[in-house]
């Protein structure tokens, strides 16, 4: 061993082989994989329900769609009068 290699930093070789299991070539498993672990951590700042939107988006509906909607928004509260 020469003296620049004991000086120097670890290279990434060394880093891989650490990551990887040579025997199986696999991955090694990381810590915290457990269920009871991920429910703790999921919990402690609370699971939240999606936020909902008080009006769905009409970006990307059908044009004639909207038209009518529009008309029938526009005049739903007329009441029509029926002669007889």
């Amino acid at each position: 061993i020469t003296y620049l290699q004991t000086t120097s930093r670890p290279s990434i070789a060394s880093f891989t082989r650490l990551l990887f299991d040579l025997n199986t070539s696999k991955m090694v498993k990381s810590k915290n994989t457990c269920a009871h672990n991920n429910t703790q951590k999921a919990h402690a700042n609370g699971i939240k329900k999606k936020k909902r939107n008080k009006y769905v988006s009409t970006k990307g509906m059908d044009p004639k769609f909207l038209r009518n909607q529009k008309f029938c928004k526009k005049y739903n509260h007329v009441k029509r009068v029926h002669e007889e």
